[in-house]
């Protein structure tokens, strides 16, 4: 059954990007320790010069965020048996973001919340 069910949030703001290696080496760690966290002994056995080439291929930023907007669409216009069915559905997806979206509108059904 397709839907096209979604929940987002958009962040605006001012960017900045960061040119100091160091600097960038920082920001690169510290995203592999937040989203990457399997990665990171393996990056941390990596020759210190393959480390700068792969450095110099990334290009490192901040945003200061001025602004979030969220959105969602999770088939309010349809049924509470239709709504129940999708998230049946979703349930059943392999995708780890389906099942998710499946999650919160369980949730959010009962309540009449979505």
């Amino acid at each position: 059954m397709p839907t096209w069910n979604y929940i987002a949030v958009h962040a605006y703001g001012d960017a900045k990007l960061i040119t100091d290696e160091q600097s960038a080496v920082e920001v690169l760690e510290a995203t592999i320790d937040n989203y990457e966290s399997g990665y990171k002994e393996q990056w941390d056995t990596l020759p210190v010069d393959y480390k700068v080439k792969l450095i110099k291929g990334i290009v490192a930023f901040e945003v200061a965020i001025t602004d979030l907007q969220a959105k969602k669409k999770l088939s309010q216009n349809k049924t509470e048996k239709e709504q129940k069915n999708i998230v049946d559905a979703l349930s059943l997806s392999e995708d780890i973001n389906e099942r998710d979206i499946a999650e919160y509108m369980s949730q959010h059904l009962s309540a009449n919340k979505l």
